[in-house]
């Protein structure tokens, strides 16, 4: 709780939209989806400029028990950046930045709904993190 913690308390000075609104502060979103990955395999991932963009891969229990990976990706800069993906099956996305800040504010859940991806690279806006997660193999 408090000025950086996971969710608004009211304090002495202005919090522009929270102290109108209340909610919870982006963070929550990025430890909340980590914490379900006590335990998980990390997997290796590379990064040809990890000044700018960091990321990190769990293998996770997918459905009916099936393996999928999952990555975890923030843009450390102000500007936009473009990351490739490489290796994955057919994907899911949910993006935290600035056109999803209302929503996550309001949203516990809102980095668990993605929306499908095919392409080998996504774009992230300024300081945007954003969860992939690999589908399951059809069998």
């Amino acid at each position: 709780m408090g000025a950086f913690g996971l969710l608004y308390v009211p304090k002495p000075w202005p919090q522009p939209r929270f102290d109108k609104n209340g909610g919870l502060y982006p963070v929550f979103h990025v430890l909340r989806g980590l914490s379900g990955h006590t335990g998980s395999a990390l997997l290796a991932i590379e990064n040809s400029d990890p000044g700018v963009v960091q990321a990190f891969a769990v293998r996770r229990a997918g459905v009916r028990g099936v393996e999928a990976r999952e990555i975890w990706i923030a843009n450390l800069t102000a500007e936009p950046r473009t990351v490739a993906i490489e290796g994955m099956r057919a994907a899911s996305v949910c993006s935290l930045d600035n056109g999803s800040f209302a929503a996550a504010t309001a949203r516990p859940d809102l980095m668990d709904h993605g929306h499908a991806i095919e392409r080998a690279s996504i774009t992230l806006d300024a300081f945007a993190v954003v969860r992939v997660r690999e589908a399951p193999p059809l069998r």
